[in-house]
Formats: structure tokens, sequence, C-alpha cells
């Protein structure tokens, strides 16, 4: 059971790799693969591969599988931690529980409580029935927060409460709940922009889930996987990679990771349907993207979003340049100090109300 603001993909079938083609002589030792031993342990059918980089990752998952430990997820936008998310939720023991997925940039900034925690009746206006909120819908099982890092700063206080004590209480409400779900969360941007309170409670364990760069070994898997995906997504049918086209996507930087190389095979499947090719040569990838400047970040369509973004950026800017003084940077920036720390997103969070208990999944 999945619940989340934007359907996800389908699951990525095994792939089995093609024979080679019959040669003269003794046959050639097949590569070992390492990620051999913990797929043993680890049921993992949509990370495809086996470089080195994807059996480390596969170990970190195989270690904290059975625990109820946090988890923080960490790498560059695309590299696909929101799959790695759905392995650690389906090999853990809460795998028949809901996995609820939370896209924390979506979350406006004056709902993201009630999105969150739930409310009741009257709340907030126009609200005219209790609502359920995502942490009770994740009872039993595990909630992800994807781009945790973009949460407003009273949210993030509220959250670090919840963590250190496991309870909540819907907006609005006095009636303390308590929770029974593991945290995963992740995110693209710098940890820095977390409360150190709150990066500890959501780092008991950091996984480094690796780019596209780290394991090209996985490329040509990867894309055919991805090929398969966007042939079933339309109803069409699927066409291979030529030679030459896999060696020109092995001679590209891929800065967008999996999702570059999936946009950029979804292309070349369709010029090559629309040419009756029978198989997608290197004219139908089109040129790799120009690289002569460098990459801009990524700006949000959302513009609560991208304005947030430009606050924070220009704020952490401007205490950089006052060595990290934050109330010569208030003053510089014509904000409060409690301002400051808000656009920051490293507020003075309260002490909770109760001591936390010391059970296995709050003692980390």
């Amino acid at each position: 059971m999945t619940s989340d603001h934007a359907p996800e993909p389908a699951d990525d079938p095994i792939l089995e790799e093609p024979t080679p083609p019959p040669t003269r002589g003794p046959a050639p030792l097949r590569a070992a693969d390492p990620t051999a031993e913990w797929r043993r342990v680890v049921a993992a059918p949509t990370l495809i591969g086996r470089s080195p980089a994807l059996a480390a990752l596969l170990r970190e998952i195989a270690v904290i599988s059975s625990s109820s430990l946090s988890v923080l997820l960490l790498g560059p936008s695309g590299v696909g931690k929101s799959e790695v998310a759905k392995v650690i939720h389906a090999n853990s023991p809460r795998r028949e529980g809901p996995l609820v997925v939370v896209d924390c940039a979506r979350l406006r900034a004056e709902r993201a409580e009630a999105d969150l925690f739930g409310a009741v009746r009257g709340a907030y206006t126009g609200l005219d029935r209790p609502r359920d909120g995502l942490v009770a819908a994740a009872q039993g099982g595990t909630l992800f927060l994807d781009e945790v890092g973009e949460l407003p700063a009273e949210v993030q206080c509220q959250l670090l409460v919840f963590l250190q004590t496991r309870t909540w209480r819907p907006m609005g409400s006095e009636q303390e709940k308590t929770a029974n779900v593991r945290v995963v969360s992740a995110t693209s941007r710098d940890v820095r922009q977390l409360s150190e309170a709150l990066y500890f409670r959501l780092s008991g364990m950091v996984i480094e889930v690796p780019s596209l760069a780290e394991r090209m070994s996985d490329l040509p898997a990867l894309a055919a996987a991805l090929l398969e995906r966007a042939a079933a997504a339309d109803g069409l049918p699927v066409l291979p990679l030529s030679r030459a086209s896999l060696q020109e996507l092995g001679r590209r930087e891929w800065p967008g990771n999996v999702r570059e190389l999936q946009q950029a095979v979804t292309r070349g499947l369709l010029y090559a349907l629309h040419d009756r090719s029978p198989d997608i040569r290197p004219p139908h990838l089109g040129p790799a993207p120009a690289r002569s400047t460098p990459a801009t970040p990524d700006v949000p369509d959302n513009l609560e979003l991208a304005e947030r973004r430009f606050r924070r950026s220009h704020c952490e800017r401007v205490v950089t340049q006052c060595a990290g003084n934050k109330t010569t940077a208030a003053e510089r920036l014509g904000i409060s100090r409690s301002t400051l720390y808000e656009v920051l997103g490293s507020p003075s969070c309260p002490e909770p109300r109760t001591r936390p208990s010391v059970t296995a999944d709050a003692a980390y």
C-alpha cells in the first residue's frame, strides 16, 4: 500500500543481460557479479545493475533492513532515492504496512502542519471535518519524507518533537497520539539546510545513493529497463539500442543521472519508431546537451518554492560574508534574527513537553 502526492512509476523488471555472440577459442570468463551476494538477502528487482557502487548500496540496505532505525538518503537529483526508499520498506519488518511518500517540496507552508499531522474540524478556514494527516496514514509502516530540507522552519520544529517523542497532536487538538512508524528521509541539498538537532534525529543511518557517473557499467541494463518502462507506459513496441547508441550514451555526461538517461532513451524510442527503424541509432538520441557553461541550479516551477530557495540562498551568502555572525547578518538584511533563522531553516526548536521513552524505535 503506497500513498503519495504524485503517482510513482511502475517497478522495473529484472533484466537478463544479452548473451554475447559465440567466439572461437575458449569461452571468456564471465566477470563476477559483486551484487550477487547482497541480492540473496535483499529483494531489489528495481535496482538494476551489477556495478561495485550498486553492490555497496545493496550492502547498506541489507545492514539496516531488519531495523526500525531512521534512514537519511543523500545524493544528487535524479539518482533514484525514492526507489531506494521503496526497497528499504519492502525489505523491512514493516513491509506489510503502508509506505507513505511525502514530497516535502510540494507542501504549502500554511498547510504543511495539517498535511503531516492532521487537523480537527475548524482548525483552519474551510475545514469542516476532521482530517487525518500523513503520519497517521503511515501507522504500522514507513513514512518517506522526500526533499525533507524543503520543509518550512516551523514544521521542522514540529517534526523534531515528533521524532524525539514519537508522539504528535493534530492541528487544533490537545489530544496526543502515539506513532508507530519508521521514518526514511531524503535530500539532494546540503544537509546544513537542516537544523543540527533534526539532522541527528533523521540520520540514524546515512546512505549515499551513487550517481550514474559512479555506475556507468550499469548503463546498458538501465537503458534497456527504462526503454521497457517507456514503451509499456504508452503501449508502444520496444526497440533495442544499437551498439553505436550504447557507445554514444557511454560517452556522455549525466548530471541529471538516471532521470536524464530516461528522457534520452524515451526520445530515442519515439524518433526510431517514427523512422520505422529496427533499432535506436545515435541520430535518434539527438545531440548531447551543451555543457560549456556551468549548470545552473534546478529552479522549480512553483513560485512559492522558488522564492523560498532564493531567500535562503541570499541569506546564506550574507551570513557567510558576516563570518557566520547571524546577528550582524540579520541587521544587514534588515530582518529580525528570528526571521533569519526561519529563512535558513535552522530554527531554535523548543524542548518537547515530555521526555522520549527509551524504545527500540526512539533510542538512536
